[in-house]
C-alpha cells in the first residue's frame, strides 16, 4: 500500500497533479482539444502494476455519474485501474459546449490514452463508453489498434447520431440539413454548434469501428428509446470479436437496474484483464512466451489448435509433412498404406516441411495431433526430436471421436530429455475456446 502510495505520488508531483485524501485517487488535468480535461485516476490497493480502463462519458453528460463512479469503484475492488474524465465543454473540463464534436472528443480520449500509456504502474489500457461516449470508445479502439487497447465495452452506443444527422433530427430537434443553422439550442438551453452536425453526418461510424480487431463487448436495453438496441445488434455485427448482452427492459439509462450492467462491464473486464499476463510483471510476462504446435491430417486438429492458441494468447506452428499425405496415404484399413506402414515401424521418422525458427524462446509448447493408432502419429516423434526441450513444459493435446490419448505423454517424453512432458488430453472437435482455456490454466 505504502509503496503504491509513494508511487501515485511521484507521478502526481511529477505532473504538477493533486492527491487527495486517500491517495487511491488523484485528480488530475489532463491538455486535451479544447483545453484542460478535469479527469479522476482511481487505483486498487496492494498492486504496484495493474490494468486500466478509460470511462468515456456520453452526450452532456459527466464523469461523476452514478454509472461510472460505481464502475470505478468495482473496478478497484478487482484489482483494476480506472481514469473517468470530462470531454471538454462537460463537466468541470474547459471549452465550450457549442464547439463540441464527437471529433474533437476522440481526440481528447487519445490525449488521455497518452497520459496514462506512459505511467509506469500501468500494464494494459481498455476503454468503456456510454452513448456517445460509446461512439467515441469504437473510433478510438480503432484508431490506436488491438496492441494499444486490449478490450473495450460500448454500453447503449449512440451509432444513431450519424443517422440522425444525414436525416435532420438530433436530440429531439429538427434542422434544414441544406441550411444549418449556426446552432441548435437543445432543451434545457444547451447548444450543439454547425460543426457538431457536420461531422456526425460525415462520421462512418461503423465503418471506422470495426477496424478494430480485439474483444468488444456490447450492452444495451431492450427498452432504450434514445438509442434503439437494433444499433447495438449492429455494432455486434462489424466486429470480428464481440458479444452482445440486451437487457431486457433496460432503457437508454439503465433503469430499471443499473447495477445489472455496472457488475457485467466489471466481471467482463476482470475476465479479460486478470486472467493471463496482467496476473504477472511486466518482466515475468515478457520472459513467458507459449508455443501452440499441431499436425493436423483433416483439419480437426487445426481447428481445435487455433481455439488453443487464441484462448492462451500463444503463438501457432503447423507441423506439416515434406510430402502431403494424400487421401489413400490415410487408409488405416490398408495395412499397406502410408500412415498404416509409419505408424507400424516405431523408429520411422516422416520428414517435417519447416522448422521452427525461435524454439529456444518459448517456455510452454502444446503439441496438438489426432490419435492414430492409439497413440501420436510418427511425425510428432520426428518434431520431438527436431528440438532441445531441456527446460521447456510440453503439453500434448489430441483429436478423436472416442479414442484415448493413451501413453502419448509417456512417448513423448522419452524423446525430450529434459523437459517436463504432461499428460495431456483428448479433445472432441466441438471443444470451445472457454474450456481449452480453462483446462490450460489448471496444467
Amino acid at each position: 500500500m505504502l509503496k503504491r502510495i509513494a508511487a501515485l505520488i511521484v507521478w502526481a508531483v511529477t505532473f504538477g497533479l493533486g492527491v487527495d485524501a486517500f491517495a487511491a485517487k488523484l485528480n488530475v488535468e489532463i491538455p486535451g482539444d479544447h483545453g484542460k480535461l478535469a479527469a479522476v485516476l482511481q487505483t486498487p490497493d496492494n498492486r504496484e502494476l495493474y490494468p486500466l480502463v478509460m470511462l468515456l462519458h456520453g452526450f452532456s453528460s459527466h464523469k461523476e455519474t452514478k454509472l461510472f463512479k460505481n464502475i470505478a469503484d468495482d473496478l478497484e475492488k478487482d484489482g483494476i485501474a480506472s481514469i473517468r474524465f470530462d470531454f471538454n465543454g462537460h463537466g468541470r473540463s474547459e471549452g465550450d459546449f457549442q464547439d463540441m464534436t464527437i471529433a474533437n472528443e476522440v481526440t481528447d480520449a487519445e490525449k488521455v490514452y497518452e497520459y496514462v500509456s506512459r505511467m509506469p504502474q500501468v500494464t494494459s489500457v481498455s476503454v468503456a463508453g456510454h452513448s456517445q461516449g460509446g461512439v467515441v470508445a469504437g473510433i478510438l479502439a480503432a484508431g490506436l489498434g488491438k496492441e494499444k487497447i486490449k478490450s473495450v465495452v460500448l454500453l447503449a452506443p449512440a451509432a444513431v447520431l450519424h443517422y440522425g444527422a444525414l436525416h435532420g433530427v438530433l436530440f429531439g430537434k429538427e434542422f434544414d440539413i441544406r441550411n444549418l443553422p449556426e446552432y441548435i439550442e437543445l432543451r434545457g438551453g444547451r447548444r450543439i454548434g454547425r460543426r457538431y452536425v457536420e461531422t456526425a453526418k460525415e462520421l462512418d461510424i461503423y465503418g471506422i469501428s470495426a477496424k478494430y480487431k480485439g474483444p468488444v463487448l456490447i450492452i444495451h436495453g431492450t427498452a432504450d428509446r434514445i438509442v434503439p438496441y437494433s444499433y447495438g445488434e449492429r455494432y455486434k455485427e462489424i466486429y470480428h470479436d464481440a458479444d452482445l448482452k440486451l437487457l431486457k427492459g433496460f432503457d437508454h439509462a439503465f433503469n430499471p437496474d443499473r447495477a445489472v450492467a455496472e457488475r457485467i462491464v466489471t466481471d467482463y473486464f476482470k475476465k479479460r484483464l486478470m486472467t493471463q499476463e496482467n496476473d504477472f510483471s511486466k518482466e515475468d510476462a515478457k520472459m513467458k512466451k507459449i508455443l501452440v504446435a499441431y499436425f493436423s491430417a483433416s483439419g480437426v486438429t487445426a481447428k481445435v489448435a487455433k481455439r488453443l492458441a487464441k484462448a492462451v494468447g500463444a503463438d501457432l506452428f503447423a507441423i506439416e509433412p515434406e510430402k502431403p499425405y494424400t487421401e489413400a496415404d490415410l487408409n488405416w484399413q490398408n495395412r499397406q498404406s502410408r500412415s498404416s506402414v509409419e505408424m507400424n515401424d516405431h523408429s520411422s521418422r516422416p520428414a517435417i516441411a519447416s522448422k521452427v525458427a525461435n524454439m529456444n524462446e518459448y517456455d510452454t509448447v502444446f503439441v496438438g495431433f489426432p490419435i492414430w493408432w492409439y497413440r501420436e502419429p510418427s511425425i510428432i516423434d520426428t518434431f520431438m526430436e527436431a528440438y532441445d526441450f531441456k527446460g521447456k513444459t510440453v503439453i500434448p493435446f489430441a483429436t478423436s471421436g472416442s479414442s484415448p490419448i493413451g501413453d502419448a505423454g509417456k512417448n513423448m517424453q522419452n524423446l525430450a530429455t529434459g523437459a517436463k512432458v504432461l499428460k495431456g488430453k483428448r479433445f472432441a472437435e466441438s471443444v470451445s475456446e472457454e474450456e481449452l482455456k480453462k483446462w490450460a490454466d489448471e496444467q
